[in-house]
């Protein structure tokens, strides 16, 4: 694929392999084993519901990774705003104040994703 390389060892990264396939396949499996005693039939305004965060959640997908600039988007796709912002909207609407531990993940997170950014621009040379 144009613009993706393979990492070191040869392998795509952008593609699973088979047992990660099978993993997913078999906890689906496992997963839908248990709707005959778990089901919950949607109301009609949770159905409604349930479709539009779908449906917003798919646009919203699409709309974020087509504002990144064309080629390579995996140096730029690991950075995640959306604890930030789910955050400052608990503190607006609800008035809830993020722990130690929130601020402790936030830290964790960003600074993870500041090391592969780094690193990869520094394997790149």
């Amino acid at each position: 694929m144009p613009g993706h390389d393979p990492d070191p060892q040869g392998r795509d990264r952008g593609s699973r392999s088979d047992h990660d396939l099978l993993l997913h396949a078999c906890a689906a499996l496992l997963a839908a084993a248990s709707l005959p005693w778990q089901w919950v039939t949607p109301t009609p305004v949770d159905a409604v519901c349930l479709i539009a965060i779908g449906l917003l959640g798919g646009v919203a997908q699409v709309r974020g990774h087509g504002g990144l600039p064309p080629g390579r988007r995996s140096p730029i796709a690991p950075f995640d705003t959306r604890p930030s912002g789910r955050g400052r909207l608990r503190l607006c609407h609800w008035g809830q104040v993020p722990d130690r531990f929130v601020w402790l993940g936030a830290a964790v997170v960003a600074a993870s994703s500041l090391y592969i950014a780094v690193a990869r621009r520094c394997a790149q040379g």
